[in-house]
């Protein structure tokens, strides 16, 4: 695709993982889609751990120093996955994709405030950074 003139609409697919996202781009048409990518991003900061995981902060430390890591983690990680989205979307038009919507496949719509175990609620708390 490198080189491409023509701009294809495209749409972007994202399943969330821990600390990463499987991206497809989909380009083609509704009745015909085909993929043109399947990649992953990093969503989280190597550099900084609790960034991978920063609702488990809490759970070794339900102090103040917990919830900093905590409130770091969450931090770097939105950086993190804005700086990956855009980066996504410059190479997608660099190869003449047109990004034109996304969508976010989601395991569970669960509230984690619901999830009754504290480890489970975490890991449900990460797949929902706010």
């Amino acid at each position: 695709m490198v080189g491409k003139t023509l701009t294809a609409t495209a749409a972007v697919g994202l399943k969330v993982r821990t600390g990463r996202a499987v991206v497809v781009i989909l380009d083609g048409t509704r009745a015909a889609p085909g993929i043109a990518l399947r990649h992953e991003i990093e969503l989280a900061d190597a550099w900084v751990p609790e960034s991978l995981h920063p609702y488990h902060q809490e759970l070794g430390d339900a102090g103040a120093p917990g919830a900093e890591a905590r409130r770091r983690g969450c931090a770097v990680a939105r950086r993190a996955t804005l700086r990956a989205i855009r980066g996504l979307v410059k190479e997608a038009r660099a190869h003449g994709f047109q990004p034109r919507g996304a969508g976010v496949v989601a395991t569970s719509l669960v509230d984690p405030a619901l999830v009754a175990g504290a480890h489970a609620r975490a890991h449900a708390e990460d797949k929902v950074l706010p």
